[in-house]
This record gives C-alpha cells, sequence and structure tokens, in this order.
C-alpha cells in the first residue's frame, strides 16, 4: 500500500513543505506556507531515498542534483578555512595568560570552551597593558605580540587555502604550529 503525501512547491519548483510521513492536505498546505504554486503528491517511501532537496521540474518530483565539481571545491575550501581558524584557536590555547602564567585555555575542550577562555585571557593582556607594573605591562606586550604573529599566520594560511596553494589538512597543521607561542 502505498502513502502517498502531498508536498507544497513555489514558481520555480522549491519544496515549501517539510518531508514527514503523515501527508498535509491541500488547504493545509495552502494555509500554512506562503507562496505555495504547486502541490504535488508522491509515494513516501519514493521520497524517502530521494537526495534532498527535492524539485519540482515539469510537474515531476526530481531530487537535486549532485553538486558540481566548482560546488565541491568550494565546499572542501570552507572546511579547510575551519579547520585552519580551529587549529589556530587550539594552538593559541598555549599562550600563557599574562596574569596567571598558565596556558590560555585547554586545547582539548570544546572550540566554545576555547574561545571563552582565550578571551578571559585577552581581558587579562589588555587589563596589564593599561594598569599594570613595567613588568607586567612587559609581559601583557610579549603575549600580544605571540597572539598577533599567530593571527598573521591564520590569515596567510586562509589566503593560501583559497589560492589553492594550501590543499591538506597537514599543512594547515605545519604553518600553524610553526608559529612560536612561547614568550
Amino acid at each position: 500500500m502505498k502513502n502517498i503525501i502531498l508536498l507544497g512547491f513555489d514558481a520555480a519548483g522549491n519544496v515549501l513543505t517539510p518531508k514527514c510521513s503523515r501527508s498535509m492536505t491541500e488547504a493545509e498546505i495552502l494555509e500554512g506556507f506562503s507562496g505555495v504554486e504547486n502541490i504535488v503528491g508522491i509515494d513516501y517511501a519514493d521520497l524517502s531515498v530521494m537526495r534532498k532537496p527535492v524539485r519540482l521540474v515539469n510537474g515531476e518530483v526530481t531530487e537535486a542534483l549532485p553538486p558540481t565539481a566548482a560546488e565541491l571545491e568550494a565546499i572542501e575550501i570552507g572546511r579547510l578555512i575551519d579547520f585552519a581558524e580551529e587549529t589556530a584557536l587550539k594552538h593559541g590555547a598555549d599562550i600563557l595568560d599574562p596574569i596567571t602564567n598558565q596556558p590560555s585555555a585547554d586545547k582539548n575542550a570544546d572550540i566554545n570552551e576555547i574561545r571563552k577562555a582565550t578571551g578571559k585571557a585577552r581581558v587579562n593582556l589588555v587589563y596589564l597593558k593599561k594598569r599594570g607594573d613595567s613588568n607586567g605591562k612587559a609581559k601583557a606586550n610579549k603575549a600580544q605580540a605571540v597572539e598577533e604573529n599567530l593571527s598573521v599566520e591564520t590569515e596567510e594560511t586562509i589566503l593560501a587555502i583559497k589560492a589553492k596553494t594550501v590543499k591538506t589538512e597537514a599543512e594547515i597543521i605545519s604553518r600553524i604550529q610553526a608559529v612560536v607561542i612561547t614568550y
């Protein structure tokens, strides 16, 4: 027995209704989704194996086209950029907090936790630069110089990824970890 569900599509063929095993009525679709131009029924079993998002082409529900080579390349570049930023953040976690003289964060922690902890260390750095004694100001300046070196190398690595001269995680790790973070 077929389980026919109704899908609503806009004028461009984009699906507007969620894929669910319970079919909505035409009235529910028209009432719940603005811009619906076409409503088409399809067997849920057929729909469940289609590549998403489905589209309406010449009155037929079709699966999404596979990504093009250019789209795949853009996805990979984006993934490598994210990897470079995360690698730099983890490497920067070892920069000493100028007040506590401890690493700014645990580099094995969740990325958001590393961001929070390094943010606190950055606040300490600014505090020492503004209100610290000469020794504290010197430590803060050294920590800031290390942080800036890491930021510059991260940005240069991202530019190299975009230019397609850096193509692997190993290259990214090598570049980021070449930044000396001790002071």
